[in-house]
């Protein structure tokens, strides 16, 4: 079986290496949200929050953990997500379709992706991602801000 490989992707704006990373997964819908860094002095932003919408997600996992399962060696993006090739996951996530046909045209489709926060990751088999960024006026707003602003 393979290993797999990793490819960063660098996002648009700064996500914040120390903080906490929100997963919504549902049937119809699969959000990561992230803080952003303000790039003049480092603090968070509390007025905008990153979120990458997925389609068609399939399945999703998460760790606590520092240490990532892969990483890119050729990149080094303060601020990226990661995709992965040739996953081993993949196949294993879609496991639960009975239809091969089905299965085999899914995976096709399928990327498996990985977004990490500080000390923890998500990995997701969807078959695309967006990358927003989304203020007060958002619906999702609220519930991500208090997720991630949130003080234990």
């Amino acid at each position: 079986m393979t290993q797999g490989y990793a490819k960063a992707i660098r996002l648009r704006r700064w996500q914040s290496p120390v903080a906490d990373v929100l997963l919504i997964f549902s049937e119809e819908i699969c959000s990561v949200y992230f803080c952003i860094q303000n790039d003049s002095d480092g603090h968070l932003d509390p007025s905008s929050i990153g979120r990458l919408q997925f389609s068609s997600a399939h399945a999703v996992r998460s760790c606590r953990t520092e240490v990532l399962p892969y990483y890119d060696r050729e990149n080094s993006y303060h601020s990226c997500i990661l995709e992965v090739f040739e996953s081993p996951w993949l196949p294993h996530a879609l496991s639960g379709i009975y239809s091969e046909d089905l299965r085999a045209s899914r995976l096709k489709k399928m990327r498996h992706f990985i977004v990490a926060g500080h000390d923890i990751y998500h990995e997701l088999a969807a078959e695309a991602y967006e990358e927003q960024y989304i203020g007060a006026d958002a619906a999702d707003f609220e519930l991500a801000s208090r997720c991630l602003f949130s003080k234990r």
